[in-house]
């Protein structure tokens, strides 16, 4: 019983998704990701749109959390995007049989459900499409522009609609440029001192690896990205409305004067 209320409490979700991400009149941003669980590979797919709800403000719908692509690749993982989108114009194609059923002669209702082909891919063809930084994510997003291209053709829309707007997510990017400048770092320290390592004890021996460090202070106090758990908010409007100190000490946050340069 407990299974199928879940299974049940995630097709309702799925529906009010797609029935935002139908309304909108186009996908401002998009975001994926890949990871694995007990060896299943699988993407989520998250857009961004302007909020139906409160003018002026956007939000950030997960239209799935666990898309799971035939063979992993990128063309692969590119056609289970599409496919999400045409699954959740199927749920509203099936919202709206419901409520046909129930209220046959109720058309406002009936008004307020976007047909299913609101939910197509073409609403990428202006979006920015972001994901880390490798070569598969890369490849990834120039697969699913070119199915976008091939969508809005079929709808007979203008070549031009499409936009090619591609960002590589911040959170990723360390990543890559942390691991590098710290591994030449590292190993240029470790030569460096390697014939003064006799004199220093083991327990006083510190590791030098700074990573873990950056990517705390990043998560704590950045403002292109905020952490759910930081202060970047906090950061920002010191930046904005406190003159120049060396360091900041406000509650749990102690930031260095160079992040107000960065």
């Amino acid at each position: 019983m407990c299974v199928i209320v879940v299974l049940s409490l995630s097709g309702a979700l799925k529906q009010l998704l797609a029935y935002e991400v139908a309304l909108a009149d186009d996908i401002i941003q998009a975001f994926f990701d890949g990871t694995s669980r007990r060896q299943t590979e699988f993407n989520n797919f998250v857009a961004k749109i302007k909020d139906i709800y409160r003018l002026g403000h956007f939000r950030k719908v997960t239209l799935d959390g666990c898309i799971i692509a035939e063979d992993g690749s990128a063309e692969s993982t590119a056609r289970a995007f599409k496919a999400c989108f045409k699954q959740g114009g199927d749920h509203l194609n099936y919202l709206r049989q419901v409520f046909t059923e129930i209220y046959p002669d109720d058309h406002d209702i009936l008004s307020t459900i976007p047909t299913g082909d609101r939910l197509s891919i073409a609403k990428l063809a202006g979006a920015f499409k972001t994901s880390d930084g490798c070569s598969t994510a890369v490849k990834l997003r120039r697969d699913l522009e070119t199915l976008v291209r091939e969508e809005v053709a079929n709808l007979g829309l203008p070549a031009n609609t499409v936009k090619s707007r591609m960002a590589d997510c911040w959170r990723h990017m360390p990543n890559v440029w942390f691991d590098a400048i710290n591994g030449d770092i590292c190993g240029f320290i470790t030569n460096y001192v390697q014939e003064d390592l006799k004199n220093i004890p083991t327990v006083y021996r510190v590791q030098i690896d700074s990573v873990d460090t950056i990517r705390g202070v990043e998560k704590l106090a950045g403002t292109t990205a905020n952490y759910p758990k930081g202060h970047g908010d906090e950061l920002e409007w010191w930046i904005c409305f406190q003159p120049p100190e060396p360091v900041v000490v406000h509650d749990k946050i102690c930031v260095l004067r160079v992040l107000q340069l960065c």
